[in-house]
Formats: C-alpha cells, structure tokens, sequence
C-alpha cells in the first residue's frame, strides 16, 4: 500500500486534527525552531485549504476514516529506526506497525515533503542500503581503533583530529587506521551519515533511544561507529555487507509483544 506525499504542513496539521496536539507541535518545532504564533496560524491556514481540496477533511475539519487511521498507526508506533543521509540532506524513518510491517517515510527537507510506503520486514536492509547508495568500495581491511567518548566529540572540530593524534595512546597499526580515518572524514566535510534505533514508550510521550550507529565510507569500506560502553567509542572499517550486518534490526531494538 503506497500513502500519497504528504507536505510537512499538512502532516503536523492532521496530527493535531486526530487528537494528537502536544505530538503535532513537538514535531513542528523540531522541523521549524522558534516560530512566532503568526507563523504557525498562517502555516496551519494553508494547510487546511491544502486538506479541503484533497477533500481529507470537511467543512468542519473532521478528518476522513482512513486517513484517521493512518495517523493513529503513525503515533502510536512503538519501534523507530531514523536513518539520516547528511549528503542528500534527507531523513529516512521506519515506524513498526502492529502487524509486523513497516512504514517507511522518506522526508525530503528541500521540498518539505514526506513520502509513505508499507514494506514488510524482510526488505529493510536493502531499503537502508539503497537510501544510502554507497559505492564503488573496495575489500575493506580490518582496522580499528578506539577514542573515548570526549574525544569523539572533538572530532566534529576541523582541528579536532591533529590535537587527538597528538594527545592519543596508539598502536602503530591503530594511529595509521585513525589517519586513514581522518582522510575519509575529510572527503565528506566532516558529515557523519547515522542510524537510531529508538523505542517510544507506552503512554507515547517519551522517545528512548537504544543505540545509534555512525557511518562513514571511505574507498576501502566503510566506517562503522558505536558506542561500547558510555565512554568508549569504537571505530572499524567494514566492507559493505559487513556495514550492512551491523544493521540486523533484531539486535537492536527489543521487540514487544505487540509489535507482532
């Protein structure tokens, strides 16, 4: 079942019609930070005649069966995977419906626009593969190294790298694969492309984050980046379907019962 492209205005505005109004604006401020009160009444506005037209909505504003359902399965997701691409400046989300499927919202920034299909489970390591679409990487070697967590944050600092090689206790073998790291990192203008793994609890309020991995490729693989423990960072360099292992969605989110 393909839903058709919803605008980011009409989305937060159908939240807020199904009953779900402390979700809508939670959504709206993260995509546009602070609005006046003027912003948001003209935004709603627009969407509203944009809703009518589609006939979504009536006169009244009473949003049509199917599309309330939607909405319903949308909030009340339990489990989420975000999937974020800094080069096409896109975000990919997967939301688990009760019946073991997912829904795949791809929101195009530029455009403000977000797009859903259902796919079952089984096509989600090829739908993050092809939202990526890394390539032309050869055999990656296997080489690692660790920073802590302090560390990693200095990474985001263009001169973040020189003071760790500095300040840092390698290996041989782990200060050649921390420059050969930085060259990658370098390349991309410092981006980092990233997977969430987060569950929603049960009063839908709070968002829990269980793990989040970090990649980056480089022609010899690609860089996978996870936290061991609260202060140790782990860097490795895979080859592509190592970098797609490292994704297996039953190990990272802990499935409730009524996920299935």
């Amino acid at each position: 079942m393909n839903i058709e492209t919803l605008s980011s205005k009409e989305l937060i505005v159908l939240i807020s019609l199904c009953g779900y109004e402390d979700k809508a604006k939670e959504i709206g401020d993260s995509m546009f930070p602070n609005r006046t009160e003027f912003f948001w009444r003209d935004y709603s506005e627009k969407a509203l005649e944009l809703l009518l037209e589609k006939e979504w909505i009536d006169e009244e504003h009473i949003v049509s069966g199917w599309l309330q359902d939607f909405i319903h399965e949308y909030i009340q997701a339990r489990s989420i995977i975000r999937a974020i691409n800094r080069d096409k400046n896109e975000t990919l989300i997967f939301r688990r419906l009760k019946n073991g499927t997912w829904l795949r919202e791809d929101i195009f920034m530029k455009d403000e626009d977000h797009k859903m299909t259902v796919l079952p489970h089984a096509d989600l390591n090829k739908e993050i593969a092809s939202f990526y679409r890394y390539s032309n990487i050869r055999g990656a070697a296997n080489v690692s190294f660790t920073l802590t967590d302090d560390q990693f944050a200095e990474m985001s600092k263009k001169s973040g790298g020189r003071k760790i090689r500095r300040a840092a206790d390698f290996a041989p073998q782990e200060r050649e694969a921390f420059d050969q790291f930085i060259r990658s990192l370098d390349k991309r203008d410092r981006l980092l492309d990233s997977i969430s793994f987060l569950t929603v609890d049960e009063e839908y309020q709070d968002t829990h984050l269980n793990k989040v991995i970090f990649h980056l490729p480089a022609e010899e693989g690609v860089w996978v980046i996870t936290y061991s423990n609260a202060s140790k960072v782990e860097f490795n360099l895979l080859s592509l379907e190592g970098w797609l292992h490292t994704l297996e969605i039953e190990n990272q989110i802990e499935w409730r019962e009524d996920d299935v």
